[in-house]
């Protein structure tokens, strides 16, 4: 489920804490980055869940309102498709996502105050509006849920200060997350429902960050080294601390992983370094990575065979 991108963002931050924390051991900092890489996964079952409980709350509001004493016709006969959501049932009766909520700290009955203003803010949508006037079908249900993770989850700030007071490993991953969230709704068909995501997409993505980041600590010296060379009327004192350790994370990756395209590298690292330093990095990475790669290939040094190659 947790892309290499995302693993790369672990590998960088776990480096940083690392670099900032001068007597930490290597085995500590793996630990406490694979411990970190968990926790984000952890927030995927309870983001999934997240629309059940907005179903949940919206079966309360249909009985509440049938019980007012002036009732409108909407209330007489009120609209239950999302109640009765056939994906939404799905994720409700998955036993896999149900066994990781029960094994997860965080509860939605303990925040409903934040189900209700989804729910308020969701029901006076467009989306919604044009959802309870379609025809019931599977593929309406699907494009609603595609449209309440994209609108409801991603931006709304309550959302995302509840989960930072929760875990402050889940602040910078929420988006994250709503994409796998939205990546499995798209893959789920009324004939197969539901395949929850396991922590990672393939069995060699765990030995890739473990490796990735210890090489990246063995080779900190050489790779600074390296950039130092490759600097042009600039002093290494004066490059950010992220930009430097993204270099040397990605020149890590270029030596040792000789499968990975260096192309992926290079487009890997330009990306991260946009979101976690300054407006400039990419460009900045992006041409000490290109001399860096370039040198490699004049001295017949570049380490790619197979699809490294490409």
């Amino acid at each position: 489920m947790l892309s290499r991108r995302f693993l790369r963002i672990k590998a960088l931050k776990a480096l940083y804490s690392h670099a900032c924390s001068h007597e930490q051991q290597l085995l500590r900092t793996q630990k406490n980055m694979l411990f970190s890489v968990q926790k984000s996964y952890e927030l995927y079952p309870i983001l999934m869940n997240l629309c059940v409980e907005v179903s949940k709350y919206s079966k309360i509001v249909v009985e509440l309102n049938k019980k007012k004493f002036f009732k409108t016709e909407q209330d007489i006969n009120p609209n239950m498709y999302l109640v009765n959501n056939r994906i939404v049932k799905m994720i409700a009766e998955n036993e896999y996502l149900n066994k990781a909520l029960e094994d997860s700290t965080f509860s939605w009955e303990d925040n409903d105050d934040i189900i209700k203003k989804i729910y308020t803010r969701m029901s006076n949508r467009e989306y919604y509006k044009r959802y309870v006037q379609a025809e019931d079908s599977f593929e309406n249900d699907k494009e609603f849920l595609k449209n309440f993770y994209r609108k409801e989850v991603e931006d709304f700030e309550p959302l995302y200060e509840r989960i930072e007071e929760v875990s402050v490993y889940w602040y910078d991953d929420i988006e994250f997350i709503t994409c796998k969230c939205l990546s499995n709704i798209f893959e789920i068909k009324e004939n197969t429902g539901l395949r929850p995501y396991p922590v990672y997409q393939k069995d060699e993505d765990r030995d890739f960050v473990i490796n990735l980041l210890a090489y990246s600590i063995k080779d900190m010296d050489k790779n600074i080294e390296s950039i130092k060379g490759l600097l042009k009327n600039w002093e290494i004192e004066r490059v950010a601390l992220m930009d430097k350790l993204a270099i040397s994370l990605a020149m890590t990756e270029i030596n040792h992983f000789p499968l990975i395209p260096v192309n992926v590298i290079l487009n890997e690292y330009i990306e991260v370094t946009k979101f976690y330093s300054t407006p400039n990095s990419g460009v900045f990475v992006n041409g000490i990575l290109d001399k860096y790669i370039s040198s490699l290939k004049s001295h017949d040094a570049l380490n790619k065979t197979g699809k490294g190659l490409e």
